[in-house]
């Protein structure tokens, strides 16, 4: 199955790409290297296909099959490498990355795994790097207060609002800084 350009040209990431993306730039972060970015849960891949387009060193990693072949497909016809990896986020190998991004994730795990993971990407994220999170939340979710696990960061964005479509649910945006 090729994906056709004409469907796939107009990239549309998650708002709190831009909300970093604002930050790093205002904030002349990393203008020295190109940052290692690792996308957790990259699904289609807009996040990932969005950075690396700004010119970040993207790995992406999801569970899906096809959604790795669609990063790889929109990898070539946008003109950019990106690492595509099958795996899962609990169970994957990291290693250091400058930001790490997992959006729409956390919420589709049970809350020890997605504690788990956010452990995890404390870990595996550089000094002076940042997580870039959102998910959906209930009002009694042990990630209500996701700014909680993150003591010792600068909390950069933290936005909660009432999800319109899905009800009794809270979007949580989030963006913290390793200091």
């Amino acid at each position: 199955m090729e994906l056709k350009k004409s469907n796939l040209e107009i990239i549309d990431p998650n708002p709190i790409i831009f909300e970093a993306l604002n930050y790093i730039n205002e904030n002349r972060m990393f203008k020295d290297k190109i940052a290692k970015v690792l996308d957790i849960g990259a699904g289609d891949g807009t996040d990932s296909i969005f950075l690396a387009k700004n010119g970040f060193n993207v790995t992406a990693i999801d569970s899906s099959s096809y959604y790795i072949y669609k990063i790889n497909q929109l990898s070539k016809i946008h003109n950019i490498k990106i690492k595509s990896i099958k795996s899962d986020a609990i169970t994957s190998l990291f290693k250091n990355y400058d930001i790490i991004v997992c959006n729409n994730i956390l919420h589709l795990l049970k809350s020890k795994e997605a504690i788990e993971l956010i452990k995890k990407m404390k870990i595996y994220t550089s000094v002076e790097g940042m997580n870039i999170v959102s998910l959906y939340i209930n009002n009694d979710s042990p990630l209500n207060n996701l700014e909680s696990f993150y003591t010792n960061w600068k909390i950069i964005h933290l936005n909660k609002s009432f999800h319109k479509v899905k009800k009794n649910k809270i979007l949580l945006e989030f963006i913290a800084l390793k200091i």
